[in-house]
């Protein structure tokens, strides 16, 4: 009786694609790939897919797909040639057969109940996207914080189209109908932010988005604490890492002149053309900031021609990456004292 019950119940649900995306990341493929394995729900189809990595990571893809005995449905895929973060969530779409489409990264791990809460909150709300809170890890596994909610009312979505959005979806976490992705424009330009597409289109369809208030999936936070014992070391590689940040604000600058293309071209009545142009100002000063001298900088600060959202981080850096670089690295060091001269008494 139970086994028919079980059947039956797997018959009724709907199809569900479980796509785990990956590049470069053979550390961590594994414990993503046993997430997905663990999956409670039924009616599952896993993908495990590569976007042309230069490691192990599709080779470790192919061994823990042909040891798997379990009930799900499991296909692999590598792609030609890197197509990056947003043309690789589009080329698993089209190989999807479900018609819920849950996302995870290769080096995050998804709880056995995220597909089946996903899938319940997706029928009774009728969202076309779905995302959760999830617990913080490190780069060893450990627990930073149990349950961090990245769901944020977004003023710039209010501001661009002249309603509350309730949502800046984080991509850890998320899944989508199948039909609603496969119905939007696909940028020939390489992007990063499959996230912060998908946000921006949901608001410009005035599409619904729902949050589950519970953590679902592990997001491994990678680490990028400065030892308090080795400034100068420190400095150069706090240089470095703000110095590679720029072509990811390029990325995103660059993405945002598609969707703001995008939104023109359609002459979508919600969208308010002016404010998201001060947007997309924000993000070429970020990809430009440490180009330009101090003039200006302050010239632009003061000119207004952005986001108030960017004028927390223009600030700190009004004066140039490395004097930014010196506070922060002294900054810690300062704390790590404190902490060690009050632990001691």
């Amino acid at each position: 009786m139970v086994e028919k019950e079980r059947r039956k119940s797997e018959t009724e649900a709907p199809l569900v694609t479980f796509a785990l995306l990956a590049y470069n990341q053979e550390q961590y493929i594994r414990e993503a790939i046993e997430g997905a394995f663990s999956q409670d729900y039924g009616n599952l189809e896993i993908i495990l897919s590569d976007d042309c990595s230069d490691d192990n990571t599709f080779e470790i893809m192919k061994e823990c797909a042909a040891a798997y005995s379990g009930p799900h449905r499991v296909k692999i895929n590598k792609n030609e040639y890197n197509l990056c973060t947003l043309g690789h969530f589009f080329k698993v779409s089209d190989l999807a057969s479900g018609q819920l489409m849950v996302l995870s990264a290769a080096d995050d791990i998804s709880f056995p109940k995220r597909v089946s809460l996903t899938v319940r909150a997706w029928q009774e709300t009728g969202a076309s996207a779905v995302f959760s809170d999830y617990s913080l890890i490190d780069d060893e596994g450990m627990v930073l914080n149990e349950k961090f909610s990245p769901g944020k009312h977004s003023k710039m979505l209010e501001r661009v189209f002249g309603r509350a959005c309730e949502f800046e979806i984080h991509g850890a976490s998320s899944a989508y109908d199948v039909r609603f992705v496969k119905s939007l424009p696909r940028p020939s330009d390489r992007f990063l932010f499959e996230d912060s597409y998908m946000t921006f289109m949901l608001s410009l369809f005035d599409r619904q988005c729902h949050k589950i208030d519970e953590a679902l999936v592990f997001y491994r936070q990678h680490s990028t604490s400065l030892s308090n014992n080795l400034v100068s070391s420190n400095i150069n590689n706090e240089k470095s890492h703000n110095l590679a940040l720029l072509a990811p604000y390029r990325n995103r600058y660059e993405l945002s002149l598609f969707l703001y293309c995008f939104a023109v071209n359609i002459s979508s009545s919600s969208f308010n053309e002016k404010e998201y142009v001060k947007y997309i100002n924000g993000f070429k000063c970020k990809s430009e900031w440490f180009k330009w001298g101090l003039c200006s900088r302050v010239r632009f600060l003061v000119s207004g021609v952005y986001s108030p959202e960017f004028r927390s981080w223009m600030i700190p850096r009004l004066f140039g990456l490395n004097m930014f670089v010196y506070l922060k690295v002294y900054k810690l060091w300062l704390a790590g004292r404190l902490r060690r001269l009050f632990s001691g008494l």
